[in-house]
């Protein structure tokens, strides 16, 4: 999952792109308001199977209206000798608003209940070939879980925090389409408050 940040716009504007073997799909989304949220490191602690310890941001998951899959969701995490640990999955509304999920890793196309992960050190991580996520949200956007995967060493327990975005198409903010993305790529706004019936769906979350 990557956002990146482009200056075209006079309001913040992201592309927000799903990367795999397979190909990439696109939303473009940007903030409805300006806003500056920085984050502390190490709010999430994940520990290897063999007592590798890594840090990371927040578990970043983002709601977003018309997409496929409607949740999409990830975290990254670094161990002091270098070392990645990452995870990128895609959920439905009603696994998220649940709190308690599991999640199918695999090495295929995102889709709802399953996801892929990596683990590994240099510019080139391992994807593991098959595992299970699973996921709690608790109150105050706290979250624990645990991976096993096929390969011991990429097995993990983690704990920390999450954040929770929603995105949807401006109209339905009652604003109007920028209209200045590139062709093929469908213009998401952030739903701060989480006002529209949408994204009331997950409001209890924050």
């Amino acid at each position: 999952m990557q956002l990146k940040k482009t200056s075209r716009l006079p309001r913040k504007l992201w592309y927000f792109c799903i990367a795999l073997a397979v190909g990439c799909s696109q939303v473009e989304i940007r903030r409805s308001s300006p806003r500056e949220e920085p984050v502390s490191p190490a709010q999430l602690t994940l520990t290897g199977a063999d007592g590798t310890r890594y840090e990371g941001e927040p578990l970043i998951i983002q709601v977003v209206e018309s997409a496929d899959p409607p949740v999409q969701a990830s975290l990254a995490a670094t161990a002091a000798n270098g070392a990645t640990w990452t995870a990128l999955f895609g959920l439905s509304i009603e696994m998220l608003a649940s709190r308690s999920m599991t999640i199918e890793v695999q090495r295929r196309p995102l889709r709802v209940g399953a996801g892929v992960v990596t683990h590994g050190s240099g510019d080139h991580p391992t994807p593991v070939r098959e595992g299970t996520i699973r996921l709690q949200l608790g109150t105050g956007q706290s979250v624990s879980g645990s991976a096993t995967a096929d390969e011991q060493k990429a097995s993990a327990t983690f704990v920390g925090r999450y954040g929770l975005s929603c995105w949807v198409r401006p109209e339905t903010l009652g604003l109007r389409p920028n209209g200045s993305g590139p062709s093929g790529v469908v213009e998401r706004v952030e739903d701060e408050s989480f006002q529209s019936e949408f994204c009331r769906r997950v409001a209890h979350l924050r």
